[in-house]
């Protein structure tokens, strides 16, 4: 996923304001209907990169990814880990939670993982500018 974020062309006057939703709508239908398949989470990823490519960056909507990927993607992933590990669940039951779970958890990792690196490439470079 971060991979492809990293991959994702940038094109300026791109409708970012469409772009971002759209991103969102294709994870909840995805999740919807259990999709793990790679290519999906490539769809996602390049969509989600060419978007955040697109976007202003400011050190607001930087902290903004990071605080919100790790909010929502760490516990997400831990939970259906969680379930599959000490739960006892059916291994048929767990294949629809991975599903449901996999897209949200990898885009929101991927994004507060770009936020970071980010965040950290502004703080170096005010630092060597100083």
């Amino acid at each position: 996923m971060l991979a492809t974020m990293a991959l994702a062309p940038v094109r300026p006057n791109l409708p970012v304001k469409w772009l971002m939703p759209a991103a969102g709508l294709l994870l909840m239908v995805g999740s919807f209907l259990q999709l793990q398949d790679p290519l999906f989470l490539v769809m996602v990823g390049l969509l989600l990169g060419v978007a955040l490519k697109s976007a202003p960056e400011s050190e607001a909507m930087l902290m903004v990814m990071v605080i919100g990927g790790m909010c929502l993607g760490v516990p997400l992933n831990g939970f259906s880990g969680l379930m599959a590990a000490k739960a006892n669940f059916p291994p048929g039951l767990m294949k629809p939670l991975f599903g449901a779970t996999a897209g949200v958890g990898s885009a929101s990792i991927a994004a507060a993982l770009a936020g970071l690196f980010l965040l950290g490439r502004r703080l170096w470079r005010s630092r060597k500018a100083a």
